[in-house]
């Protein structure tokens, strides 16, 4: 199950250490996030490159790219 924090700005940022392994379980999470998070601003999420399998469900839904490193692309 995704846990999640509100930010300061009216956005939800999402923990990635409680992301699925599964795509499958991934992709209900998220469209569960989105449903409960009708009232905020953003919802950010960092995938690692191990999990890189997430990125086409999360563009899907409307998140784009904002930044990355070495390990992570952050979508917002």
């Amino acid at each position: 199950m995704l846990k999640t924090r509100d930010d300061r700005y009216g956005g939800v940022i999402v923990y990635n250490h409680t992301l699925s392994l599964s795509c499958e379980v991934f992709q209900r999470e998220i469209e569960l996030l989105i449903e409960a998070s009708s009232g905020k601003e953003i919802i950010w999420i960092s995938i690692p490159s191990y999990q890189s399998g997430f990125i086409p469900i999360l563009t899907k839904l409307g998140f784009e790219f904002h930044h990355c490193d070495n390990q992570n692309l952050m979508l917002a």
